[in-house]
């Protein structure tokens, strides 16, 4: 999707969550890769449900420099202070909560968080946003190279990759 305002990749982001909560959370579960919208590029939507617990939704905006750095400056969520390209990480902050917070979640059970990070080596630029409802449950898993770690329990996630023209 080519976006050349932020008002158009905020109303797309609202038509990625509200698509991924009717096909996904409200609907039958979609399998690997299936294409969320028919679009006739390689940019099109895709849900990714690989790992157990995780059920994310792919999809692509191209935006020019201006509307780039503008996503980059918005607070999505608490600020990292990390040099690794994680600009901001954990809970949802108002800007995020505008486009996920249409997905009504139990606060008992569930929290609405965000992160954004921007992968410097990667030509074109792209960062990445994501948009996340997140279990307050959690399990064990073992992972490579980390050993023994917890995660939630389940993760619904809608990820922008976001490339600058």
């Amino acid at each position: 999707m080519r976006a050349e305002t932020a008002a158009q990749v905020r109303d797309y982001l609202i038509q990625m969550v509200d698509l991924f909560h009717r096909r996904y959370i409200v609907g039958p579960s979609i399998g690997d890769r299936d294409i969320a919208v028919p679009e006739a590029s390689m940019d099109a939507p895709w849900f990714d449900t690989k790992i157990p617990g995780v059920a994310k939704l792919n999809c692509f905006i191209h935006v020019p420099d201006k509307v780039y750095n503008l996503i980059k400056r918005v607070k999505w969520g608490p600020s990292t202070g990390n040099t690794t390209g994680v600009i901001c990480d954990g809970v949802a902050a108002p800007a995020s909560l505008e486009m996920i917070g249409i997905v009504p979640i139990n606060t008992h059970d569930e929290k609405y968080e965000a992160a954004l990070y921007e992968k410097p080596n990667w030509r074109p630029l792209t960062m990445n946003l994501e948009l996340k409802i997140v279990s307050l449950a959690t399990k064990q898993v073992d992972a490579p190279r980390r050993g023994l770690v917890t995660v939630p329990a389940e993760q619904f996630i809608v990820n922008a990759h976001i490339t600058k023209d």
